[in-house]
């Protein structure tokens, strides 16, 4: 059967010596043929982050401000950061709301970019789709990593107030940082068990756990990929802030596609070669793929 050519595509037709056989493969093939569609699908990604961006980078401006005044006045310490606490507090508080919006654009992302990797005929109205199928667990999903990010940056701050030691602090630090490394793995497979299962949202969240341990590790290398943007912002470089929109298009966005991909192959070993055959290696032109078909 004839198939559309993209206008990125080269003039060979397509056989199966040139369908991507491997994950990798699918990687290389989907920025080869739809980059510009993956570029849509991240600004759109961008404009639901954007508030959160520039509300962190303000607070950010603020909180450095107190630290330089730390700096030049030791005498007044405990109250400087006292103030910066309570800073800290509200900010957080305050962008409970821009993280229930980025769930929502994460949401869309996954879907958009998933339908993609599976090859199937994607638009850029799927972003919305996306998020509207699951609309408040989405926005629950936001929230919870809100809270998530408020616990480590609490601990962060709170900590030099205490009269804890070096280990009991470095204790504290080490959860607080392993705590939203759980969640954003966490929540990444609640986000990608809709797309492939029609399940309650507690069963999502059972799944997820146990998925999660079995995963962790391969997962977080993707999840700091996608979090080089906030790690930036502890670099004391004002102009710096600016070009955290283009590092999350050319670094992060690479990086959420690269964990869907990855995620796929975990839900193919763990779960749909015992539970659902056919749909094993979608997107992925095998061999064994194009003989089931025969």
């Amino acid at each position: 059967m004839a198939k559309k050519r993209n206008r990125f595509q080269s003039n060979s037709d397509f056989t199966e010596a040139n369908l991507p056989h491997t994950r990798p493969q699918v990687f290389k093939s989907v920025y080869r043929t739809r980059f510009f569609y993956i570029l849509k699908v991240s600004l759109l990604l961008i404009a639901f982050c954007l508030p959160l961006f520039i509300w962190q980078i303000f607070m950010q401006f603020k909180i450095d401000d107190i630290a330089l005044s730390l700096a030049e006045d030791m005498s007044n310490s405990s109250e400087i950061l006292s103030e910066t606490l309570w800073n800290v507090i509200f900010k957080n508080l305050v962008a409970l709301p821009f993280f229930a919006l980025c769930g929502l654009g994460f949401g869309g992302a996954i879907h958009a970019f998933q339908k993609l990797v599976w090859n199937q005929i994607s638009f850029a109205s799927d972003f919305f789709e996306g998020f509207k199928k699951s609309f408040l667990r989405y926005l629950a999903c936001g929230i919870l990593f809100g809270l998530s990010f408020f616990l480590l940056e609490f601990t962060i701050y709170a900590l030099p107030l205490t009269d804890f030691d070096f280990i009991i602090r470095a204790i504290c630090y080490g959860l607080s940082i392993v705590q939203i490394c759980f969640f954003a793995i966490f929540i990444a497979f609640i986000y990608l068990q809709y797309e492939y299962y029609s399940l309650k949202f507690f069963n999502a969240i059972s799944n997820a756990f146990k998925l999660m341990i079995k995963s962790f590790f391969p997962c977080l290398l993707f999840i700091l990929i996608i979090a080089i943007p906030y790690f930036l912002m502890f670099i004391k470089v004002r102009m710096l802030y600016f070009a955290l929109i283009f590092v999350f298009l050319f670094v992060s966005s690479p990086g959420l596609i690269s964990l869907i991909l990855y995620i796929d192959f975990k839900f193919d070993v763990l779960i749909n070669r015992s539970s659902f055959p056919e749909i094993v290696d979608r997107g992925v032109f095998r061999e064994r793929n194009y003989m089931h078909e025969k």
